[in-house]
């Protein structure tokens, strides 16, 4: 099943990055995708190879780059040539400063999944800006809050993933804004 090939050549790419981010942009994914009426096997690709790019030559362009070597992985598979559209479409448009047509369903599940699986990694996500904040405390958490202000707004796009999300997101407010 090329999901599972897709999976392995993820893991042993970036093991620690699949399971500290991808994993959780696949199964919110896959939850978007039935909520929304959207091809699941499609969806759970685009999870798993929206950040290619980024593993492989960083962060720059990443969903440029990651379009291109998706392409390259899906047609090694064999999966459909309209498919592969789509799904490199939506690694594309998962970076904020692409626009997403209001129709592209694939792409609008991808971008809210990888914005919702920030929640599940706050911890990492607050020591990285403290780190960059120099050891900061109050410029940390402002950070931290302006990162998950701008995911909410920005990258969580579909109603049903604000619903999902919304029990977490008034967690990490609860913890942050006090």
């Amino acid at each position: 099943m090329i999901i599972e090939k897709v999976k392995s050549l993820i893991i042993k790419e970036d093991e620690i990055f699949y399971e500290n981010h991808i994993k959780f942009v696949v199964d919110y994914s896959i939850e978007l995708a039935e909520i929304e009426g959207g091809n699941i096997t499609d969806a759970v690709l685009a999870a798993l190879l929206h950040d290619i790019g980024r593993i492989r030559y960083g962060g720059k362009s990443h969903n440029l780059t990651g379009s291109k070597d998706a392409k390259i992985i899906l047609e090694s598979f064999n999966h459909p040539e309209e498919n592969i559209k789509r799904i490199c479409n939506a690694i594309v448009k998962h970076d904020i400063s692409e626009t997403i047509d209001e129709g592209d369903l694939l792409s609008l599940i991808l971008r809210s999944a990888d914005g919702l699986s920030h929640y599940k990694i706050v911890p990492f996500i607050f020591s990285n800006k403290l780190s960059k904040s120099n050891g900061d405390l109050n410029e940390a958490i402002k950070l931290t809050l302006e990162k998950f202000d701008f995911e909410w707004d920005k990258k969580i796009l579909l109603d049903s993933a604000k619903a999902i999300g919304e029990e977490s997101r008034s967690a990490f407010n609860l913890l942050f804004r006090k």
